[in-house]
């Protein structure tokens, strides 16, 4: 018999990871945290070469945003929160003997009660290589393999109560031609047609250093998935608007933003099912707590669903209103949209143009700086409309079993793209919430959440 609830956190440094981490820690019955960290070269220095280090790397998690509130803090003081040095890409996760033993309990007397008290009983696994432009060998090694791994590590868990696999909603196979993808349901797809010669996912597996694979047949194989939408700034926790990342649509904002990008990626009937970070930990959490058979397969959307995704005209209409450059001061890069009616590889092509002019001003003037910058910038812009157009042009109707409105009742995707322009204001262009020149808030950021219920 099993009393403790001990946590193996795979991706804790992350974007929705440390969220995940944060509220983790809020839930009572949660006694401990084991976080997998990969390590790092750091500047320090043994013998005049570069060392890796993961206390470094904890030491940093430990003073983000994400992790400040008084339960938090009381859990790293008591040690409940454990880093375990690892690699996804080796075996055994790449963890030494002895922590392996511990996460495991493989060799251990069933019958101890005291052996159960280090051993991890619920498994979450957020990591995973969250750009839009890898190749299918790059998918393989990146996500397929390393989820494999964990999976190999679960079933060696002699005390595993739950594990839960954080794919992407967007697994649902589509072709070119669609875009109206509906009724998108809370089960396994059926491979791809372009796999389907190969046969079923263990034969794909066996060609796909040659030939690749895809998110899809990662979740044929491991038989388990929840899966998120597009994932941005939070909703309530660690305060409302909160990220630190780039990636996902919170790129093409911020592009917008600081006057690099004026090419609206989508189109007027475009739906974008955006939901908050705090939202996916929250339901991550949700779902691996619950007592279920571990043998069974549960698949879940976390998702905002058809009724609450904003469209495109109207994220647009919040982001040029927000940054309106009438109500700020003039500068050069101010950000504006062209008409949908000039050809999106045209638009780009201007914005790049636009760039490179000005590159060359800054060169003339001695401002290398700011040069180097606009010219990484250039070609980050086809990037972004080629990573992002798949989810900016399409409509998707996830069908879920559950509601976001189970999170927050008054949840409005409008709302929600206001926020989501202010969390990236603030967090990442580093603003001064407090500034008189910026636009007028519709939430205080530093508000940060208050106790919830359920945690």
């Amino acid at each position: 018999m099993i009393s403790n609830t001990n946590v193996l956190l795979i991706g804790a440094t992350g974007f929705i990871g440390k969220v995940t981490l944060g509220m983790l820690l809020e839930r009572m019955e949660v006694q401990k945290v084991y976080i997998l960290i990969r390590p790092k070269v750091t500047s320090k220095r043994i013998d005049g070469a570069k060392i890796a280090n993961i206390r470094e790397r904890f030491q940093q998690l430990k003073q983000n945003p994400c992790l400040q509130s008084k339960a938090c803090q009381k859990a790293f003081a008591e040690g409940r929160v454990i880093p375990i040095a690892g690699d996804l890409s080796k075996e055994r996760l790449g963890i030494c003997k002895d922590d392996y033993e511990r996460l495991t309990m493989e060799n251990s007397d069933t019958s101890s009660s005291h052996d159960s008290i280090d051993a991890v009983t619920h498994i979450i696994n957020l990591a995973a290589d969250v750009g839009f432009d890898q190749t299918l060998l790059e998918a393989i090694e990146n996500n397929v393999d390393t989820a494999l791994n964990v999976f190999a590590l679960a079933k060696k868990c002699k005390f595993l109560i739950n594990f839960v696999h954080c794919s992407t909603a967007y697994v649902a196979p589509t072709s070119a031609a669609e875009r109206e993808v509906g009724n998108i349901k809370e089960e396994l797809h059926e491979s791809s047609t372009c796999f389907s010669s190969y046969g079923d996912a263990d034969a794909i597996y066996t060609l796909i250093k040659k030939k690749g694979l895809t998110k899809l047949e990662e979740e044929k194989l491991l038989k388990s998935a929840a899966r998120p939408s597009i994932v941005s700034v939070s909703l309530h926790y660690p305060a409302p608007g909160w990220t630190d990342s780039r990636t996902a649509v919170n790129g093409p904002v911020l592009l917008f933003a600081e006057g690099f990008l004026h090419t609206n990626i989508g189109n007027e009937g475009s739906l974008y099912d955006i939901i908050p970070c705090d939202y996916v930990a929250d339901c991550l959490i949700n779902a691996v707590l619950a007592r279920c058979d571990v043998r069974k397969v549960k698949v879940i959307h976390i998702t905002a669903g058809k009724e609450n995704c904003v469209d495109n005209a109207s994220f647009i209409e919040t982001m040029e209103d927000f940054w309106n450059p009438r109500k700020r001061k003039a500068f050069i890069l101010r950000p504006f949209y062209r008409s949908n009616k000039l050809d999106l590889n045209k638009s780009i092509s201007l914005d790049q143009k636009r760039l490179l002019r000005l590159k060359r001003i800054l060169v003339l003037t001695r401002k290398e700086h700011l040069a180097n910058k606009l010219e990484k910038i250039v070609p980050l812009l086809q990037k972004t409309a080629d990573v992002h157009a798949p989810f900016q042009f399409y409509r998707y109707d996830f069908i879920s079993g559950q509601s976001i409105h189970d999170f927050e009742p008054t949840f409005n995707p409008v709302d929600y793209a206001h926020l989501i322009c202010q969390g990236i204001h603030y967090y990442l262009l580093r603003h001064s919430e407090d500034s008189p020149d910026n636009p007028k808030p519709k939430y205080r950021l530093s508000q940060h959440m208050k106790s919830r219920s359920r945690l």
